[in-house]
């Protein structure tokens, strides 16, 4: 078996393994109610902190994209990290529609192949973790590690 083979195998176990450990987590008890306008605003806020915080970050990379002092290659990996960040706020758009036709309420962010799911509901079950992550796996790449929270 060659290297790159057994790298993947290597690999593949690993997030097997790992969302495995996710989903058998035991439950946590709800700590409070929180009502649903109180979960609406935080979902608000945490949406736009996401937003703003990537919005800024294409906003320096078009900026170290426009300046002259820019090599070619480097405006090719600007250009990159720009499609990336584009790309990752199209997931995360698609994981909230297909979570919230499910009836979940959450907050998606994407960061360095890490699927941040922070979902807000007052039943916290092994069984709902897993039905969620059964929801996300088909619309995320494969290199891609979903991290799931109840809030």
């Amino acid at each position: 078996m060659n290297k790159q083979a057994l790298a993947f195998i290597s690999m593949f176990t690993l997030v097997l393994m790992l969302s495995i450990y996710y989903v058998s987590l035991e439950t946590i008890p709800p700590q409070s109610n929180t009502p649903v306008s109180d979960i609406s605003s935080v979902m608000a806020v945490l949406n736009e902190q996401n937003q703003e915080k990537k919005d800024t970050l294409v906003l320096q990379l078009k900026e170290q994209l426009a300046s002259s002092e820019t090599s070619e290659e480097k405006k090719k990996e600007v250009l990159s990290k720009i499609e990336t960040i584009e790309n990752s706020k199209q997931t995360e758009e698609k994981i909230v529609a297909a979570l919230e036709q499910k009836g979940f309420k959450s907050v998606v962010n994407i960061e360095d192949d890490i699927v941040k799911t922070s979902v807000f509901e007052v039943e916290k079950s092994n069984e709902k973790a897993a039905e969620i992550m059964r929801l996300i796996y088909p619309l995320i790449s494969s290199n891609q590690t979903i991290e799931l929270v109840f809030s």
